[in-house]
């Protein structure tokens, strides 16, 4: 067993100490920090190109939610969520420039050309209230002044008996 054990530590030893056993774990170790390298470049660039996408589908997330801000403002012609809005804006700007900063260097790591400014939001006309006067209230109308009922005086008895008599003949 001795003889085997020898020659098999020979060979190995032979082939640890050839040129090209020291040449091949060289360009495996080069191959491998290449490797290495340029998938960790990847994996940056695709995190900067989810940032980028992240940054586009919020730009426009804001331009569409203007849109809707001026939309429902005309229909409702009032001014009344201020309170809202100011906060609103408030924290979108909080959020803008601690992202800008980041987008910025993703942009300039992707080779892609600098973003240009979101468009300033025409303000939309608010129509001003309109008085309306009020419709003139027609003059009421009097019902008409009843007539007073004939008042019938009695005839004495000795003029109406020939009168009447008359009357009734020639009613006839």
């Amino acid at each position: 067993m001795s003889k085997q054990i020898s020659a098999q530590a020979t060979k190995l030893w032979q082939v640890l100490s050839a040129s090209s056993t020291l040449e091949t774990y060289k360009q495996t170790i080069t191959v491998t920090w290449q490797i290495l390298k340029e998938t960790a470049l990847l994996l940056w660039l695709v995190v900067c190109l989810v940032l980028v996408a992240y940054d586009w589908i919020g730009t426009t997330a804001v331009l569409t939610g203007r849109r809707l801000k001026t939309w429902y403002a005309q229909l409702q012609n009032a001014n009344t969520d201020q309170l809202a809005s100011q906060t609103g804006q408030t924290l979108l700007q909080v959020g803008k420039t601690s992202f800008a900063s980041t987008v910025a260097l993703a942009r300039e790591q992707l080779g892609l050309p600098e973003k240009p400014p979101l468009p300033e939001p025409e303000p939309a006309p608010i129509a001003e209230p309109v008085a309306i006067a009020p419709a003139p209230t027609p003059a009421p109308v009097s019902a008409p002044a009843p007539t007073p009922a004939p008042v019938s005086v009695p005839a004495s008895p000795a003029s109406a008996s020939p009168t009447v008599a008359a009357t009734d003949e020639d009613a006839e």
